[in-house]
């Protein structure tokens, strides 16, 4: 009898699970075939008022099969501009990085960030402190979830053209998406690449001009105040009324 109780009790637990996951909101649909959803729980405020405020769960679902493939408990889940990869954060605020097509996590949250990816590159940042004062770290990791440029930078910049800004020595350059540095860290400033082009600047005082990705300067070093490449073409191509 006490374990035909016990049976009963686990069958309608299970019951009362998947009726959570069915009892949801639509948010945004993806490109590749799933859809973001959530539901609204209540939170208890800390407060000594005990006032209730409410916040968002959220998870995936297959549009194709209509099953959730990521449970309805994160705080966020949302495109890391990978097809199928999703930057997904848990109540404790970590980041991680989620295929749906394994249901498994590629990294387990555990960042303090995850940036979208780009050219194939996702920056993460980690939070550590020191002396009771936050630091924080970067590196990348491929669409494998592989820590590719380790995460021990105290700067990286977004990649373009296969390269992406690094701070050393109080210096700036650029590594290639193997984690390889490419040009030296030499430059006061240094801007991401557009079209083979980055803004740069040796000294906090001297002139700024464009290099190449061979670091050469392509514009000599001429001008007090200059925007990176692209808004440079940007502002340009407006001016002569090819775009809008």
């Amino acid at each position: 009898m006490e374990k035909k109780i016990y049976s009963t009790l686990i069958l309608l637990f299970a019951g009362f699970l998947t009726f959570a996951q069915t009892d949801y909101k639509i948010g945004t649909k993806h490109k590749d075939g799933y859809t973001s959803v959530y539901t609204t729980i209540n939170k208890k405020s800390t407060t000594t008022y005990g006032s209730t405020s409410t916040e968002n769960r959220y998870g995936l679902l297959d549009e194709k099969t209509q099953k959730i493939v990521l449970p309805i408990k994160y705080k966020s889940a949302y495109t890391s501009y990978e097809d199928g990869l999703y930057i997904v954060q848990d109540t404790l605020e970590k980041y991680g990085l989620f295929s749906v097509k394994t249901k498994e996590f590629l990294v387990e949250p555990s960042y303090n960030k995850l940036e979208t990816f780009t050219e194939g590159v996702c920056i993460v940042q980690k939070k550590f402190f020191v002396n009771g004062s936050s630091q924080y770290s970067y590196g990348t990791i491929d669409k494998t979830g592989k820590l590719i440029v380790p995460d021990t930078f105290i700067y990286l910049g977004v990649c373009r053209n296969g390269l992406m800004s690094f701070k050393q020595n109080g210096k700036y350059g650029y590594l290639n998406k193997q984690a390889k540095i490419a040009i030296p860290a030499m430059y006061a400033r240094a801007e991401y690449f557009s079209d083979g082009f980055a803004l740069a600047q040796l000294t906090d005082t001297s002139k700024i001009g464009y290099i190449n990705t061979e670091n050469k300067f392509v514009i000599e070093p001429k001008y007090v105040f200059a925007e990176s490449f692209i808004k440079v073409m940007r502002m340009y191509l407006h001016r002569r009324n090819f775009i809008q």
